[in-house]
């Protein structure tokens, strides 16, 4: 697909490409491994066909398009309104007027009608959306799949009135809809190209100035629950991931004006609709909301996430559905880039990016190609530690500037974003990696994990028992948060010159040689590691064999006996045959922290126990010391530690004819992740997973 960006070729990744040399990534690179999987994966970025290619240049009322008579495959004749105000007051409108342009472009020119009572959209402009006839949508669409492919991403996201206008009937439109979704499916399957989400466009006809889902008039709500209907019928065709609500005119512009319960209510009943519907035509794509403050209403019903998700809980609705966070839309209520991101985090709610920006100083959409560095690394840092958003993903939702008119630039905008989030992600990953971060916060929380912190943390207790302490106690010491030494540290994982080095962060590959008599490669070799596996040389004794054989600690640490990972010295820290924790801290018989006992990994909410074999096995696979974990990691190990994977682990080393070459289990597993467990971190668990497929 060569005939509307002939002038660009396949983008490719060029660390060192130099400053003018914008038409290829310096950060982004789709194979290159990152915290145990590949950019494309984290990432899955998706183009917007709204803001991409429905977007003309608009300024409001202040000018006409500028894209529009740029690109080839638009329609070139002249712009004209879209509603008659009335047919004498069109008459009066001056030759040639633009009245009504509109930022977004949705507008087109009605056969007949009032504003109040818009005709139907059949005529000589109406069947195009901009003029013209639908060959233009068809272009249109042709120009999009070219542009995904040369870009190099394999989703893009749309709404139906993208896909085609509408007509003079509902079924004329669910004709030419169903036209465009046969091209759009033969497109994809041509290119591999598919929707991450799909849409209803319930904003852009004048029927929904009053809102869609929350509209005082009934037979407008209807209307919109059937354009829902429709879209989730083309969802499940075009195989998209997952499906987005947004409902930017769902609102109110003064309270008097509206029943606030009565409004909500009736969106939340569409909702339960839309589930109900999904599961009769067997659409298996995840729901999401895209919160708004404002704009273009006054004030939005689905403002930010707190609100959405407490409508979401108040009518039960939680289970059905996720959020889409636009980062941009929380600077838009005063709050940082990061908020809601980081708020519908902490509920696991977090379904879907929008990896666009927002001018500061204005304070409306600007939907601007993201550029700041910053921003993107708190949410990175967020995506991470969620361990991603699938099946969502990052909507390259930025749309150009109204004077970068030339059809290249849509390359250099998307570019701009997709390197701002890879170098964010490398930021986030190392870090992570480092742990400083989460050392700190652990060490903030310490209070919680003893004495009336703990009942607290346990919700056992009760204002009696605090007052009874603080008598006891007296005035609590406070401590400085060091606020500025924690912004500057940020900084350095942000802009230091580490960022600098071609190479990824969290990169682990297979070993490019391995010795089965030194069990060594590249990096580690038997001066340094023990005779029989990986102990330190300069720590431990070979004979100690460090992670080795045994994969026992150094004798001035841990028992070398104990079988490392397998059980810990009594009076040090570890119960003697599994992973409670010692006598000087935890009675080894109460399981530590997570039922690492005398009997091994207890019930935590699984229907059996695990012997204490399958524990050394799983803790010598995540590799860390469960003294050097918080309660976050010991849930998330407790997660990783499923039965049935575990099962499968030693089933498949079993397989694999570990015996016949004379390794220990630990051994295949150090050869396989090339990566000694000592400097290994919980966000490495998946990638040794991974590796020992």
């Amino acid at each position: 697909m060569n005939r509307y960006f002939h002038n660009v070729s396949h983008i490719e990744y060029r660390p060192d490409a130099g400053p003018e040399d914008t038409l290829v990534w310096k950060h982004y690179n789709a194979k290159e491994v990152v915290n145990g999987r590949p950019m494309e994966d984290w990432f899955k970025f998706a183009v917007s066909y709204f803001n991409a290619f429905r977007y003309m240049g608009g300024d409001d009322y202040y000018g006409e398009r500028t894209h529009q008579h740029n690109r080839d495959w638009e329609d070139k004749s002249e712009y004209r309104p879209c509603y008659k105000l009335s047919d004498s007051a069109q008459t009066a409108l001056p030759q040639g007027s633009t009245f009504g342009t509109g930022a977004r472009g949705h507008q087109r020119t009605a056969s007949s009608g009032t504003l109040l009572s818009p005709g139907g959209r059949g005529g000589q402009w109406a069947k195009s959306g901009y003029g013209g006839s639908l060959q233009y949508y068809k272009q249109r669409m042709e120009a999009a799949f070219e542009f995904y492919q040369k870009l190099g991403v394999k989703w893009y996201t749309a709404c139906d009135r993208d896909f085609s206008p509408e007509f003079d009937t509902w079924d004329e439109t669910c004709r030419h809809l169903d036209e465009m979704v046969n091209m759009a499916c033969q497109l994809q399957k041509q290119t591999g190209v598919k929707p991450l989400y799909f849409s209803a466009d319930l904003f852009s006809h004048p029927r929904y100035m009053n809102g869609a889902s929350s509209n005082p008039d009934a037979n407008i709500y209807a209307y919109a629950c059937a354009q829902v209907k429709k879209a989730l019928d083309m969802a499940k065709r075009l195989n998209a991931e997952n499906f987005v609500f947004f409902h930017p005119r769902d609102g109110y512009q003064h309270p008097h004006r509206r029943h606030w319960f009565r409004d909500m209510s009736h969106l939340a009943f569409m909702y339960r609709m839309a589930c109900q519907y999904r599961e009769k035509i067997g659409y298996r794509g995840q729901f999401l909301i895209q919160p708004k403050p404002h704009d273009p209403r006054r004030h939005q019903y689905e403002s930010d996430a707190m609100s959405t998700m407490h409508m979401l809980r108040h009518f039960g609705l939680e289970k059905n559905f996720k959020l889409y966070i636009k980062p941009a839309s929380s600077c838009m209520m005063g709050r940082t880039y990061e908020h809601d991101a980081y708020v519908a985090n902490a509920f696991r709610l977090l379904g879907m990016l929008d990896a666009s920006d927002s001018n500061r100083e204005v304070q409306g959409t600007s939907d601007c190609h993201a550029k700041d560095s910053r921003g993107a690394t708190y949410i990175m840092k967020c995506v991470i530690e969620q361990n991603g958003i699938q099946p969502g993903g990052f909507v390259l939702g930025g749309r150009l500037a109204r004077e970068s008119f030339e059809p290249k630039d849509l390359f250099h905008g998307h570019i701009l974003t997709m390197d701002t989030y890879a170098r964010a992600l490398k930021s986030a990953a190392k870090m992570i990696s480092d742990g400083i971060f989460n050392r700190y916060l652990t060490q903030r929380y310490i209070s919680y994990k003893s004495a009336i912190g703990k009942r607290i943390e346990n919700k056992s207790c009760t204002f009696e028992e605090c007052e009874v302490y603080v008598k006891k106690h007296g005035e609590p010491k406070a401590e400085s948060p060091h606020y500025e030494h924690w912004e500057n540290m940020f900084n350095y994982y942000v802009w230091g010159t580490w960022a600098c080095s071609g190479t990824g962060i969290g990169i682990m590959q297979r070993p490019r040689s391995f010795s089965k008599d030194k069990h060594s490669f590249d990096k580690y070799d038997s001066s340094r590691y023990g005779k029989y596996g990986y102990g330190y040389g300069d720590r431990s004794s070979s004979r100690q064999q460090g992670y080795g054989m045994y994969g026992g600690y150094e004798a001035d640490r841990y028992q070398p006996g104990s079988y490392g990972f397998g059980g810990y010295d009594a009076d040090n820290r570890y119960g003697p045959m599994g992973y409670g924790y010692g006598s000087d801290r935890y009675d080894a018989r109460t399981q530590g922290y997570s039922g690492y006992g005398m009997d091994g990994y207890m019930d935590t909410g699984m229907d059996q126990k695990v012997t204490g074999m399958e524990v050394m096995v799983v803790m010598g696979v995540i590799g860390m010391d469960p003294w050097d974990m918080d309660m976050e990691r010991i849930h998330i190990a407790q997660e990783e530690m499923d039965i049935v994977v575990m099962e499968w682990i030693v089933i498949a080393l079993q397989d694999m004819g570990m015996a016949l070459i004379g390794m220990d289990l630990k051994d295949m597993v150090m050869v396989m992740i090339n990566m000694d467990p000592w400097d290994m971190g919980m966000d490495q668990i998946n990638l040794v997973r991974e590796h020992m497929d």
